[in-house]
């Protein structure tokens, strides 16, 4: 049996999102990275393949032993016919996938083949249906439009955008729209799979609920999506009455029809008499509908020490959840927050954020349950599992495609850039055990489980901040899984950009363990008789 190599995977699991349930409801879209591939020819590395490691994040593993339980299979291949479409139409290259709960893959990718030109030749599959099927391509009519409207985009130019799959295998993504009655005010949509069939959720031109007569949707941003089917967005508005101080909104599903949330020009609860929304941004959906988002104030009394902060629904209606001025300790007059990024939101309504202490020009990750504010870890603080003089220098700083991971018992993971770290590793990652307190699970410089003694995870770049460890994901049980690249301890010729890449994760018993490294060889075939 012959095999093929594994540098495929390699090259999309950076930008792969490993989704995890009731972190923020929503599947995260990821940037994705074009795999380029041999059009119409089947090559031995342009393929997905995916590995029950995505299974693994959402379940108990079987056994302690990670590596042994993991198992591959090969999504698709360049040069397979694609579902529903002509004879001889085949796919010829890929984005990176985006997973769920249940490991189902979409994707989005170009076709090559008889009668397919730039019009025709992007499309995005789905495994929701239990196989590998056409959920959407260029050319094809677009739901919920005019019948001679159609999906437009290929060869460069923009059509869809990586489409998120839920843990009931639906679809939703944003695209842009070609036809006779199609101009720049109504060429772009919302679409998704949830609750039956695809459906059109939201279009640029049309009328945008809670806002008055004539008031239309201008600039769709992409949705995010959670495991009732439901989106959530922002859009800016155009129409009569609208100007600077109201173009710009935040609509949801989560009450079931398509209603407004919030818009800029509105009350911001739990503020001061005249105080209102000037900005809205990094809006999440949980799988119960609620949404949270970050918003910046305008109004009496606002100024840059308290203009900004996080609103959520976890108690039914929007609610202030915390707000810039807020004292990380009372201990600690010069404590206040007073800017937030990267927050996220699960079900039992928890959120996470990292939050700057302008006052001591140090930033932290923070949990808040049941309006309880906990600190995570703070930038200048001892980084447990090091050296007693290390301390966390830049919290989250590698890689990350959405905010910071938070599961449902709340427990958090991140990684960090490290302050005096000796002769040891620069970077790091932790994550909360059980009783709350943080846990080194890896850092640079240090042996890389699986590999043999002279293979340790690399430090970051210096150019490149991004390399080294990417961001970790993390699951309802507490086990963490990351990419990172490696190097070796004593310099002998055995790492080179065929194999500096890999996965690990840990095990029920906390042990991390790897799961698969770049050039690692891979079957792609279970028929012995077929060469692949």
């Amino acid at each position: 049996m012959c095999t093929s190599d594994l540098v495929s995977v390699a090259r999309w699991i950076r930008a792969t999102h490993i989704n995890t349930p009731s972190l923020t409801g929503p599947y995260a879209a990821v940037q994705p990275r074009h795999l380029d591939m041999t059009s119409g020819k089947r090559s031995k590395t342009s393929l997905i393949i995916i590995s029950s490691l995505t299974a693994m994040l959402m379940l108990t593993l079987p056994t302690p032993d990670t590596q042994a339980a993991v198992t591959f299979r090969t999504v698709v291949m360049a040069g397979d016919q694609v579902p529903g479409t002509n004879p001889g139409v085949v796919y010829s290259s890929f984005d990176a996938p985006t997973l769920n709960a249940s490991g189902q893959v979409a994707l989005q990718s170009y076709f090559s083949g008889p009668n397919v030109d730039y019009t025709n030749a992007l499309g995005i599959s789905s495994e929701g249906s239990g196989s590998l099927s056409l959920v959407a391509r260029t050319g094809d009519h677009a739901p919920g439009t005019s019948p001679s409207t159609v999906y437009s985009g290929g060869f460069g130019t923009a059509g869809f955008s990586t489409p998120l799959i839920n843990v009931a295998g639906q679809t939703a993504f944003s695209g842009i729209l070609a036809g006779p009655d199609v101009d720049s005010t109504n060429s772009r949509g919302i679409w998704s799979q949830g609750p039956n069939t695809l459906d059109l959720v939201a279009r640029t031109g049309n009328p945008a609920p809670g806002t008055d007569p004539g008031v239309v949707f201008s600039n769709l941003q992409s949705p995010v999506f959670n495991a009732a089917g439901q989106t959530a967005f922002l859009s800016s508005l155009t129409g009569p009455g609208v100007d600077n101080t109201n173009n710009l909104g935040a609509w949801s599903q989560g009450s079931g029809p398509l209603s407004l949330v919030t818009r800029k020009g509105d009350v911001a609860p739990d503020t001061e008499s005249g105080v209102t929304y000037d900005q809205l941004d990094d809006l999440v959906i949980n799988d119960l509908g609620q949404t949270a988002l970050i918003g910046e104030l305008v109004g009496p009394g606002v100024d840059d020490t308290n203009r900004q902060g996080i609103w959520s629904e976890s108690n039914g209606s929007l609610g202030v959840v915390i707000r810039a001025g807020t004292l990380a300790s009372e201990a600690e007059p010069n404590s206040a927050i007073t800017l937030f990024t990267d927050h996220t939101f699960n079900n039992a309504g928890q959120t996470t954020f990292i939050g700057t202490i302008s006052d001591q020009n140090a930033d932290g990750i923070w949990s808040i349950n049941d309006g309880s504010l906990s600190l995570v870890a703070k930038q200048y603080d001892p980084a447990p599992g090091t050296e007693s003089h290390t301390r966390f220098s830049l919290l989250d700083s590698l890689v990350r495609t959405s905010g910071i991971p938070i599961n449902t018992d709340g427990q958090t993971a991140f990684n960090s850039l490290l302050q005096n770290p000796g002769q040891l590793g620069l970077v790091g990652i932790w994550t909360e055990n059980n009783n709350e307190s943080l846990q080194l699970i890896a850092r640079s410089r240090t042996h890389a489980p699986g590999t043999n003694e002279n293979i340790v995870f690399s430090d970051p770049h210096p150019a490149t901040i991004g390399f080294g460890f990417r961001s970790p994901t993390l699951n309802n049980h507490g086990q963490v899984a990351f990419a990172a690249e490696v190097t070796e301890l004593v310099y002998s010729g055995g790492i080179n950009h065929t194999n500096d890449l890999g996965v690990w994760a840990t095990d029920t018993s906390g042990q991390l363990q790897l799961i698969f490294r770049k050039g690692d060889l891979f079957d792609v075939n279970d028929d012995p008789l077929i060469d692949d």
